[in-house]
């Protein structure tokens, strides 16, 4: 499976420093990443760790950290 990386949003160091809330996450990433994977999803569903990321993407849920 080829995918290609989307580019960095800032460069390293540049990062801007939230006090709050992760206002740099996209959560288009992960659907992006649903429609390339669609043959392995179900696999990767089963998985203790990604399962609960790609499960964001699954049912709409808002994301804040």
């Amino acid at each position: 499976m080829e995918l290609e990386l989307p580019n960095r949003l800032y460069g390293e160091g540049l990062e801007p420093q939230v006090k709050k809330i992760n206002n740099s996450c996209r959560l288009k990433l992960l659907e992006l990443l649903k429609e390339k994977m669609e043959p392995e999803f179900d696999e990767v569903m089963k998985d203790p760790i990604f399962s609960q990321i790609m499960v964001i993407q699954k049912y709409y849920l808002k994301f804040s950290a």
